[in-house]
């Protein structure tokens, strides 16, 4: 069980896509937010639905504006796939 929890939190934090008759997994793209820090815990929740993802970070400390602290207040990164299959927040 460990080993799948695991996998799931690796590929939460970049996305990945496997290549036909292939066996190995290549990735994409790497997915950060714009103000990432460490310890925010970005991509501990991530949902995606055709071309757009929304990744979490609970314990994101600043507001929107990035000019007020807000203890692990947490925050919510859109980003929206476009035609080339590029990610953009």
């Amino acid at each position: 069980m460990k080993k799948i929890v695991l996998l799931g939190c690796f590929l939460l934090v970049s996305f990945y896509a496997k290549m036909a008759f292939a066996q190995d997994w290549n990735q994409v793209i790497k997915a950060v937010a714009n103000d990432r820090a460490p310890n925010d815990h970005f991509g501990t929740s991530v949902a995606i639905s055709g071309d757009w993802a929304i990744v979490g970070a609970y314990a994101e400390d600043e507001d929107a504006s990035g000019g007020n602290t807000l203890t692990s207040a947490g925050s919510a990164y859109i980003f929206e796939r476009d035609a080339g299959g590029n990610w953009t927040q």
